[in-house]
């Protein structure tokens, strides 16, 4: 086969790639581009022409490793923070169930081992919302 066949070839099933979904797999995958080109029926050299030709720069497979301990990282600092909250919501609900019950502030506040006055300021609203007026703090 001639030079000039080879070239035409090879641009003929090199034009009818993907090269978004070849893109996505080089930018977002630890493959080797060797993997990425069997993946996607072609030559690792069209995907590394393709690469120059366009500017496409590899991320290191260090920054996709640091990428992904940030988001574990992440992820338990919500499951964390989720936790905080409910744990909030919890307090609330109790604190409103005592009021209901008739239990006076200090012995709410010995219960959840905080000053009488840190009760009374983090918990107004509900204090508020028992006794129907908006001026006890």
């Amino acid at each position: 086969m001639s030079k000039f066949m080879q070239s035409t070839h090879t641009e003929l099933s090199v034009q009818s790639v993907e090269w978004s979904k070849v893109a996505e797999d080089y930018y977002h995958t630890t493959k080797s581009i060797r993997a990425i080109a069997i993946k996607h029926g072609i030559s690792d050299t069209a995907i590394r022409k393709h690469a120059k030709l366009h500017g496409w720069r590899r991320p290191s497979a260090v920054s996709l490793a640091s990428a992904r301990r940030v988001s574990v990282l992440s992820h338990a600092i919500e499951v964390q923070l989720a936790t905080v909250d409910s744990v909030i919501e919890r307090s609330r609900r109790f604190v409103a169930a005592m009021i209901q019950l008739g239990a006076e502030p200090a012995d709410i506040a010995r219960a959840l081992s905080v000053s009488e006055r840190s009760l009374m300021v983090e918990f107004r609203g509900e204090f508020n919302r028992h006794n129907g007026s908006g001026a006890q703090a």
